[in-house]
Order: structure tokens, then sequence, then C-alpha cells
């Protein structure tokens, strides 16, 4: 049943289904009533379906966190995601119930003041993903809240083509020249970046390669963004870049994507250069495109859609008609 209590000028119409209990105040009690009838119906669906969407939405985010991110290899950045999303205006102290479209949109408009829309976009999957299994695992909701937002529009892919002048400045605020054996750590980065650029393998690959992964001229992955292992063959460049790390049982870079981040972006802002490492990626592909065909380039990139090349493949128009000498 629901109950009525006048306040002043306004009516507070609260309904109880079991341990559910649910308020609001109306401008009178007519649309109290509408009200009422609404909740009731509502109510007694989700107790029929075993739902229990009183949990608050920090802890359901927790629980993810603590369950399903480390099933993932992204799970140190899926946590890190986790944390700020629970911490931020628009959630503090909202139940998983009260995570509507017009609340979720106000996160939207407001992260995108702060970031890109495809970091937004990123965040926003990773919810989607969240309030999935909390409605067909946890039972704690009825419906994905996110499946009715209407997401940002994803800014045009980059198309940075890490130039020779930036390699060589990049490698002197090491410092470190590319014919030495490297003995620091800060070293063992400059080569991963004279790698990626000569193989197009992403920074985690590179850091995951172990010495008995790689056999003659050919690089085995075993870890890969997708999940399927791969098979990189590498040039005589890329084998002799390798002669240059240090000897150790350990990965072959002696670094951890972790680790080789910060030190990137250390090395990248005293050389006052912009490019990212992932840029590395775009640069090889392009330089690739020019020595083999565009099934072989897929399956060294490791796309099965050759189409999904075109986000890597940015050649110059001058470089195009080079090509038709």
């Amino acid at each position: 049943m629901a109950s009525f209590q006048k306040i002043g000028d306004k009516w507070r119409v609260q309904i109880q289904i079991g341990k559910r209990r649910v308020s609001k105040i109306v401008d009178n009690k007519a649309k109290g009533q509408v009200w009422a009838a609404q909740q009731q119906l509502e109510l007694k669906r989700l107790r029929d379906l075993g739902i229990d969407d009183r949990q608050p939405l920090a802890n359901v985010l927790e629980r993810y966190a603590e369950e399903v991110s480390p099933k993932k290899k992204g799970e140190r950045w899926e946590r890190v995601r986790l944390s700020a999303i629970a911490k931020h205006e628009s959630f503090k102290g909202k139940k998983i119930a009260q995570i509507d479209v017009p609340l979720l949109a106000q996160y939207r408009d407001s992260r995108l003041k702060e970031v890109s829309s495809g970091t937004v976009n990123r965040e926003l999957n990773l919810l989607s993903s969240v309030f999935q299994v909390a409605m067909l695992e946890w039972r704690l909701i009825a419906s994905n809240p996110i499946k009715l937002l209407k997401k940002p529009k994803e800014n045009p892919h980059r198309e940075v083509l890490i130039s020779k002048e930036d390699v060589e400045k990049f490698l002197a605020h090491i410092p470190y020249k590319r014919t030495d054996k490297a003995e620091s750590v800060s070293q063992c980065v400059g080569v991963a970046l004279l790698f990626a650029i000569e193989t197009g393998m992403r920074a985690g690959e590179i850091c995951g390669l172990m010495p008995g992964d790689v056999v003659g001229p050919v690089a085995q992955l075993r870890q890969t963004k997708n999940g399927k292992p791969r098979q990189v063959p590498l040039s005589k460049e890329a084998c002799r870049l390798l002669s240059l790390l240090p000897e150790d049982d350990g990965p072959l870079f002696g670094l951890t994507a972790a680790r080789m981040d910060p030190l990137f972006r250390k090395i990248k802002k005293r050389a006052s250069l912009e490019f990212r490492f992932h840029d590395a990626r775009h640069t090889a592909v392009t330089h690739l495109a020019q020595k083999v065909d565009v099934l072989s380039l897929a399956k060294i990139i490791g796309h099965s859609d050759p189409r999904q090349l075109l986000t890597y493949y940015n050649p110059t128009a001058q470089s195009l008609a080079r090509l038709l000498d």
C-alpha cells in the first residue's frame, strides 16, 4: 500500500514492498497516486525476479574490480578507472538502482570537458560491462542503462608518423646511440622504441617477449591484445636490435609495460616531443605497407580484418605517387 503525507503545498508518497521502500515528493495527490501505482508494479516485478538493486554503486564497482577485473589483461588500468568512476561527483552516494540515463548523460558530459571522447567511451564501455554482470550474474538490476545512452562520437584517429629526426632526438635525451649495447633500463626503452617502429608490435607485446620466444627471424607472441597468439617475422634490423639487449633470464627488454610507460614519458618530456609509443605502430605499418601485400601485413600486425589497417596505414600522397612509378 502507498502512504500519503501532506507537506506544505506538496505531498510525500511512500511505497514499501517487502524490504524495499521508495518515496517521492509530488505536486498533488493525484500525481502521487499515479506514481505509486507505477512503483508498486515495478517493485513487485523486481521482487519476483529476485533482484536487489539497493546496493551502493561504489560497492558494485568494487566487487567487479575484485571478482572480474583480475581475469583480464588490463586489470591494473581497469581498477584505476573503476576507482575514479566510483568517486565521481555524478555517482557519489548513489545506489545502483538510481543510475539511469539522465545521470549517465550528466557523467558523460562532465567527463567530455576533461578528457577525449575516446576515453569517455572506454569508461562507458567499462560501466556497461559492470551493469551487464550486475544484471545477468548478480541479479542487482533488471536492465543495463548504458544500452540506452547516446555515446560521444569518437575523434578522428591519429595520423602521427614518427620521423627519423624525432627518433634521434628521443635517443639523444636518454642518451643512447642505436649501434651501442643497451646498458641501462632507459636505454632498453630506446631499443624498444626502435624495435616497435621496425616490427609494429605493441608496448605490451614487446615487454612480454622472453628469450625462448624468438627463434631465428621469428618472434612468437603468446600474449596479444586480442588474446590470440601470433608469429611476427623479424627483419635483419629487428634481429640486430635484439642483439643489443642485456642477456638475462627474464624478459628480453627487462621491462614491464607499467614500468616502461613512465620512463618513456619522462624521456619524451625531456626531449620536448609529442608522439606516443603507440604511434610507432602507425609508423611501422606505413613502412611495412610498402614492402608486403595487405593480407601479409594484416597477419604481421595481428588484424583478422584487413580493413582495420586503415586505422594505422597513413601513407602520404607523395609516397603513394612513388609506388606508381
